[in-house]
């Protein structure tokens, strides 16, 4: 790859320009300070992070019915990686993971890739499972209990492990 040189002109030029301003304050006047590029806002509320990097339990599905459980007798498990935006967990017969996108109050998953273990005691489980999580378009948080909402309303609640 081939370095940009910058003429020495052209480096006074910009330095110049960036220094001075029209009341002669230099570049700590306000008045002459270029506004700042517009950012994505970053979800780093303290809400946020006690959903992200932390593993939950699938508690019910809808609005209070009791989760059923997978296979071995486990519930569901869903975890936020905030790092690397990509979520995972057990759905009840395999391991999963894929992508998701959180901005405060919203939450869409993206395509989920698992494992490919038989399993009759926990197939349904996880189909059901992972339609719900397509479904999500939002979630919130109180205590230990975060709850998934479709456009619908609540899909599923988690307890924090």
């Amino acid at each position: 790859m081939r370095a940009l040189q910058v003429g020495p002109m052209v480096a006074l030029g910009c330095a110049v320009w960036i220094g001075c301003s029209p009341s002669g304050g230099g570049a700590s006047d306000s008045s002459s300070v270029l506004p700042p590029a517009a950012v994505a806002p970053t979800v780093d509320s303290a809400t946020t992070l006690a959903v992200t990097d932390r593993d939950w339990e699938l508690a019910s599905f809808g609005r209070g019915a009791v989760a059923p459980t997978g296979s071995g007798g486990r519930a569901p498990t869903l975890r936020l990686d905030a790092a690397s935006g990509r979520a995972g967990g057990f759905g009840g017969c395999n391991r999963y993971n894929g992508p998701y996108t959180m901005a405060a109050d919203s939450l869409v998953f993206g395509a989920l890739a698992a494992t490919k273990m038989f399993c009759h005691d926990g197939d349904s489980v996880e189909r059901v499972f992972f339609d719900m999580l397509a479904e999500v378009r939002g979630w919130t948080v109180s205590d230990s209990t975060l709850t998934l909402r479709s456009a619908q309303g609540a899909v599923a609640t988690f307890r924090a492990r």
